[in-house]
């Protein structure tokens, strides 16, 4: 069975998980902080949800305090700018804003 690859990225799912912390933290209305255990509910794995926490703790978008989370406000703001980005964006360099 060693011999046999391994059907699921592994990284691929951590990406996932942190992904869907970071969306539920940062989701419209989302109040803060939010509990481990509330994370390990949504996600439905209690070991998935501390791994993506501690994953985005290193990373530096998320703080913790025991079992408490909550983003930081790099991630908040950045999260900010992507959805603004996600307008109309410029199609070409010439289309972009002008300073004033």
């Amino acid at each position: 069975m060693q011999d046999q690859p391994i059907d699921v990225d592994v990284a691929l799912a951590d990406d996932d998980a942190d992904r869907a912390v970071l969306a539920l933290l940062l989701g419209a209305g989302s109040v803060w902080p939010w509990s481990l255990g509330e994370l390990a509910l949504e996600l439905g794995a209690e070991l998935l949800a501390i791994d993506a926490v501690v994953r985005l703790q290193a990373a530096g978008l998320v703080h913790r305090c025991h079992e408490f989370v909550w983003p930081t406000r790099s991630a908040a703001r950045a999260q900010a700018l992507s959805q603004a980005a996600c307008g109309r964006l410029p199609e070409s360099p010439g289309e972009r804003r002008k300073p004033r």
